[in-house]
C-alpha cells in the first residue's frame, strides 16, 4: 500500500517543508522514498513543491488506522504560525484464502522464482560495499554531519543556510520536538527569510546554534568503550 503526500508553498524553499513522520501502528511497517522537492520562480513568484511517497507493508492480518498528520508553516501574510492536519486512515487486511496458498506452480513461479535467485546473487555480491558505507556511516554518520553544518551556519548568521540544514535535520529527526525557546529562534529565522523585515538588525543566529547544541544527545556510539578498565592493583 503506497500514500502519497504533496505540499506546495509560496515564497519558500522546497527543502523548508516538513518531512514526513514515519509512524505507523503495530503489524505495520513503513519505508519511505527520497522526496521529490522542485523551486520553481515564475514571472517573479517562487513556488516549492516536495512529494513524499511511503510504503506500508502489512505483515498480519486485521484493522489498522494509519495516523492523521500535523501540518505546521509560517504565513508571512498573517505574521503566524498555521497547520493543517490530514486525517486518518483505516485499513482492513485479511490472509489469502487457502485455495490460493495451495494453488500448485506453474511456468510464472518459476520464472519469479529465477528472478529471486539472480536478485539474491546480486544483493550478496553488493555486501562488501554496505558493509564499506556502514562503517563510514558509523565513524561520520549523516545526522552528525548535518548537524554541525547547521550549527555552523547558525554561528555564521547565514539565513539561507541555516535554513537548508534546519530542513535536513528535520528530515533526520522526524521524532524531535523544538522547546519553546528553540522554537522562538527558529520562527524568527523564518521570518527573517519569509516575513516582513521591520529591523535593520542582522540576524543572529548564536542563540539557535547554542540550543541546537544542548537539546540534541552525543552521536557517539556505544558500541566502542570509552575507556579502559581499571587495572587491578591486589
Amino acid at each position: 500500500m503506497k500514500r502519497i503526500i504533496t505540499q506546495r508553498a509560496s515564497k519558500m524553499t522546497a527543502m523548508a517543508l516538513m518531512p514526513i513522520p514515519l509512524t505507523a501502528p503495530d503489524g505495520i511497517r513503513v519505508y519511505d522514498e527520497n522526496p521529490k522537492v522542485e523551486d520553481q520562480f515564475v514571472r517573479g513568484e517562487s513556488t516549492a513543491e516536495r512529494i513524499d511517497t511511503l510504503t506500508y507493508l502489512i505483515q498480519k492480518s486485521g484493522d489498522y488506522t494509519l495516523p492523521g498528520i500535523e501540518f505546521h508553516w509560517w504565513n508571512p501574510g498573517s505574521l503566524q504560525m498555521e497547520s493543517k492536519k490530514l486525517s486518518s486512515i483505516s485499513i482492513t487486511a485479511s490472509a489469502p484464502s487457502s485455495k490460493t496458498l495451495s494453488r500448485p506452480f506453474n511456468h510464472r513461479t518459476w520464472l519469479l522464482f529465477a528472478l529471486l535467485l539472480i536478485t539474491t546473487t546480486i544483493v550478496f555480491r553488493s555486501q562488501f560495499a554496505k558493509y564499506v558505507h556502514t562503517t563510514l556511516q558509523i565513524i561520520y554518520p549523516i545526522r552528525k554531519r548535518v548537524k554541525r553544518r547547521l550549527i555552523r551556519s547558525c554561528r555564521k548568521n547565514r539565513v539561507d543556510q541555516s535554513l537548508k540544514y534546519w530542513g535536513k535535520f528535520q528530515h533526520l529527526h522526524p521524532d524531535f520536538v523544538p522547546g519553546p525557546r528553540l522554537l522562538h529562534e527558529i520562527k524568527e529565522l523564518q521570518r527573517r527569510k519569509y516575513g516582513r523585515n521591520t529591523t535593520t538588525k542582522p540576524w543572529s543566529g548564536t542563540a539557535m546554534a547554542e540550543l541546537i547544541s544542548i537539546s540534541m544527545p552525543s552521536h557517539r556510539s556505544s558500541k566502542f568503550p570509552v575507556a579502559l578498565p581499571k587495572l587491578n592493583t591486589q
